[in-house]
This record gives C-alpha cells, sequence and structure tokens, in this order.
C-alpha cells in the first residue's frame, strides 16, 4: 500500500509539472493527451495490470520530452514499477490455417541436369492448420532509474496436421536496456533451441542458435521515430551439418505519425548468411510499406506490402545455376479493442505470399491466417 501511495504521489507531481510552462514552448503532444495517459497509468497499477501501466509510462517517456523534470519522473515511475513487479509472464495463443501449410511446390514437374522429376499435383489439397503455444517468464532489475537488466525464458510448441512441422522452442535472452527521453536502447545474448518430431527417413532439421542483438529507437520529433537493430548468430544443426554457419540481419524502420489515427512505416532489411554448403548461403534484402489506422470507435487495422530479393552463392544440385527467390507479401490485419477473450483483444491478420524461385522445389504460394491471443501480466 505504501508503495501504491508513492506511485499516486508520483503522478501528482507529473500532473502538477503539467501547469509550469516549458520555456514558454508549446506541448508536442497535447496537455490533455498527457493527463490522460498519467490517469490511465496510475488506474492501471491500482487494478494491478501492472504491464500495461508500465508500457503507458515507457510510452510518455519516450514521446513527452517537451520537460525534462516530467523526464525525469517518468523514469522513477518505471523504475518503482519494476521494483514492485520485477517478475512478469507471458502467454499466447495463435491458431495458424494456411492454403499451403507444407510449401508444396507450384510446380509439377523439376527439370535438372540428370532428368526430370515430378514434384507435385496442381489438383492436391494443400492445405492445414497449425496451433501455436507460446509462454514467457521474465525477471527484471531496475538497479538505477533509466537502466534495467532483465533475464527471459519462453518455451513454445507448434502443433500441425502435416507431422513434419511440430515442434517445440526454448530460448533464453538477458538484455541491458537503457531508457532515455525520446530514446529506447537494448543490447542483448541469446541461445535458442528449436527440436522438431521424428520422421522416419528424414533428416532431424533440429537446430540450435546463439547470438547478440542491439536495438535503437529514436524520436526524432512527435511524429517520426526510427528504429535500428543488428543481429548475429551462429546456426548449428544437429544433423543437417551443410546449414550451419552465422547469420547477420540489419534491420532500419521509420515510422511517421499522419495523423493521430493514421501511422505510415518503411522497413528495410538486410540479412546474409555463411553456410558451410554454398548452395545455401545467401544475401538477402528486404523492402516494406505498411498503413495503420486506428478508428473512433476502437477498431485497429493495417495493411502492408514487403518484397524480398534472396540470392543463394553457389550452384543448386543438379542444376548449373544458383538459387535466386523472389518474395512478395500483402498482408491484412485487424484487432478491436471491444472484442475480448480472455481479458485479450485477438488479432487477426491474413498474408498472401508469393514465392517465387527459379529452383521449382522452392517456387509456391500460399495464404497464411493467424488469430492470435496475447496476453502479458
Amino acid at each position: 500500500m505504501a508503495f501504491r501511495a508513492d506511485l499516486k504521489l508520483m503522478c501528482l507531481c507529473l500532473a502538477s509539472l503539467l501547469m509550469i510552462p516549458a520555456g514558454g514552448q508549446a506541448e508536442p503532444l497535447g496537455r490533455d493527451v498527457v493527463m490522460a495517459q498519467i490517469g490511465r497509468g496510475q488506474q492501471e497499477f491500482q487494478a494491478g495490470q501492472f504491464e500495461k501501466a508500465y508500457t503507458r509510462f515507457r510510452w510518455l517517456l519516450f514521446n513527452d520530452t517537451a520537460n525534462p523534470n516530467r523526464s525525469d519522473v517518468y523514469q522513477n515511475t518505471l523504475a518503482a514499477i519494476r521494483t514492485e513487479n520485477p517478475l512478469t509472464f507471458g502467454v499466447a495463443l495463435t491458431l495458424l490455417p494456411s492454403s499451403n501449410v507444407q510449401r508444396s511446390s507450384s510446380q509439377e514437374t523439376f527439370h535438372t541436369d540428370i532428368g526430370d522429376f515430378t514434384i507435385g499435383d496442381p489438383e492436391a489439397d494443400k492445405s492445414g492448420m497449425g496451433l501455436r503455444f507460446d509462454g514467457s517468464a521474465t525477471v527484471t532489475h531496475a538497479y538505477t532509474p533509466g537502466r534495467e537488466l532483465s533475464a527471459r525464458l519462453s518455451l513454445g510448441t507448434s502443433i500441425y496436421t502435416a507431422k513434419e512441422l511440430i515442434s517445440n522452442s526454448t530460448s533464453l535472452w538477458v538484455t541491458h536496456s537503457w531508457l532515455e527521453p525520446g530514446a529506447l536502447y537494448s543490447l542483448s545474448a541469446f541461445v535458442s533451441d528449436t527440436q522438431y518430431k521424428d520422421i522416419d527417413g528424414r533428416s532431424s532439421p533440429d537446430s540450435r542458435s546463439k547470438g547478440i542483438s542491439t536495438s535503437a529507437a529514436f524520436a526524432l520529433s512527435d511524429r517520426n521515430v526510427v528504429n535500428l537493430s543488428l543481429a548475429v548468430q551462429n546456426r548449428d544443426y544437429h544433423a543437417r551439418n551443410y546449414m550451419d554457419g552465422p547469420v547477420l540481419n540489419l534491420r532500419a524502420a521509420y515510422k511517421r505519425r499522419l495523423t493521430p489515427q493514421d501511422t505510415l512505416s518503411i522497413n528495410m532489411d538486410l540479412e546474409a548468411s555463411d553456410t558451410k554448403s554454398d548452395p545455401y548461403a545467401y544475401k538477402s534484402i528486404g523492402l516494406e510499406a505498411q498503413y495503420s489506422h486506428i478508428t473512433q470507435k476502437g477498431l485497429v487495422w493495417d495493411l502492408s506490402y514487403k518484397s524480398i530479393l534472396r540470392d543463394y552463392e553457389g550452384t543448386f544440385v543438379a542444376l548449373p545455376y544458383a538459387r535466386e527467390d523472389r518474395v512478395h507479401d500483402v498482408t491484412f490485419g485487424a484487432s478491436y479493442d471491444k472484442i475480448t477473450v480472455w481479458d485479450t483483444v485477438p488479432r487477426l491478420s491474413c498474408t498472401l505470399r508469393d514465392h517465387g524461385s527459379n529452383v521449382a522445389l522452392y517456387d509456391y504460394n500460399a495464404v497464411d491466417c493467424a488469430l492470435s491471443f496475447r496476453r502479458d501480466f
């Protein structure tokens, strides 16, 4: 109870700070917006919704940068919430229907230097259903305002109508975070392990990865945000040693708030994999544009287009050339905050994918949907 009184006092201090002119400058967010967010954060904390309160005050620290005194209080509030609630959990359930669950080729014949092989039946039913369970536990220590050290253990299980896709995954992340006014930074080390169901006659696709990643987010203004991330990992396959090797991924994202209800995002991904076997080593570039809209009634929807160009290094087996993939995705997603299930707001998304390849084995089309339910507490 004493801590909740302290949080209430912090909120009252923030409210009083809002009444002090910030050097004659206009408030980019508007006083009403900031006051409303502070009030909701206080209510969420008092209701025991610690993660919602934490997310809201972190949003305020990132976006409300007009007054340094308020920023200091935001950092102290975040540290106080983490001190009160250092252990957090997340659970998620996702339904995954697909028109082509095993990524079967849209081609009937694989033409090679050693002959032609029948690889698919265009009339065959390729659809399937998947079910994904995820759970995580995170312990966080805010050793000083604006500085956090956390460890997260995640477990996941995927169940599919196609038994070849059934898998279990485990990952452990250790992260240091810097929470600054208008900027967020992180540095992580991680290890992950994925195991598939044993299938007679198939070499095991089980693998383990370990690596490091870093990210930074900057608020260039009240409307413009830039995100940068870099990850380097080494993949080690239990049986498919020819696919072992490092993978590097660089991501840059720009988000612009066009109006209070509309947002435009532009993302670019660069990735390179240096496997032991050249035909599986690749370099790729991905570009994505996304438009998001929030209606006054609480409906949130987004539409995106993504294109990926992926070129492989060595000539493919039984072919005189290297593999080249050209991927085009169109995705629509939506959620409605007035529809809740198990105290969560479900999200539905569907992706129309055209995965073109000059190797017939990897040339396919698919419509993948996901109905997800997630709760953090």
